[in-house]
C-alpha cells in the first residue's frame, strides 16, 4: 500500500500495444502511483485493457465502441508535474481534445 507523498512513482504498468494509451504515449511502460484499495476483477465485454500492472491487475481500460471512454486506476492528477509526468499530461490533453471535439 502506498503512503504519502502520492506524487511519486510506486510501480510500473505495462502498456498494451495497439491501444489508445500506447498510441498516445508511445511507451511500453508507465510509472504510476498506487493507493487504491480495489481492482478490476472481471472486465465488461464493452471494455478492453490498455495497461496491466507488474502483478497482473488491469489498471487502464477503454471502451472499444466509444469515441472516448478511458479509465485509469492511478492518479495522473498527482503525477503530471513530475519530471517523468509526460504520459500523465498526455492523458489530460487527450481528455480536453475529446471534450472539444464533442462540443463541436
Amino acid at each position: 500500500h502506498m503512503t504519502p507523498p502520492y506524487d511519486r512513482i510506486q510501480h510500473y504498468d505495462n502498456v498494451i500495444e495497439d491501444t489508445p494509451l500506447f498510441e498516445l504515449t508511445g511507451k511500453e511502460k508507465i510509472g504510476v502511483n498506487s493507493y487504491h484499495h480495489q481492482a478490476v476483477k472481471e472486465l465488461a465485454e464493452s471494455l478492453e485493457p490498455m495497461a496491466v500492472s507488474e502483478d497482473g491487475l488491469i489498471e487502464a481500460v477503454y471502451g472499444k465502441n466509444r469515441k472516448f471512454l478511458w479509465a485509469v486506476q492511478w492518479h495522473p492528477e498527482r503525477l503530471w508535474s513530475q519530471p517523468d509526468g509526460l504520459p500523465h499530461r498526455a492523458l489530460f490533453a487527450a481528455l480536453v481534445d475529446a471534450a472539444k471535439s464533442a462540443a463541436v
